[in-house]
């Protein structure tokens, strides 16, 4: 998680900034590709967290339901 979604939020943040930091005069093509930039990390980091969500899953749970689940760890 640490070089993935943390990397993913560090650039996310410098994106903003810089997003912020550009004036709507002049700079308005600059800031609109940086608000685009910016949408494309976020919806790449939540969908790398849905992954990291499904991921943690048991299998067993999945297999055995929730009750099953449970006895297969007690018996374990």
């Amino acid at each position: 998680m640490h070089d993935g979604i943390s990397q993913s939020l560090f650039s996310i943040s410098w994106v903003w900034s810089y997003a912020r930091s550009c004036s709507l005069g002049a700079n308005k093509p600059r800031s609109w590709i940086a608000l685009v930039s910016l949408q494309e990390h976020l919806n790449d980091s939540m969908a790398e967290l849905r992954r990291f969500i499904y991921d943690l899953r048991p299998m067993k749970l999945q297999e055995l339901g929730v009750t099953g689940a449970i006895d297969y760890c007690c018996e374990s």
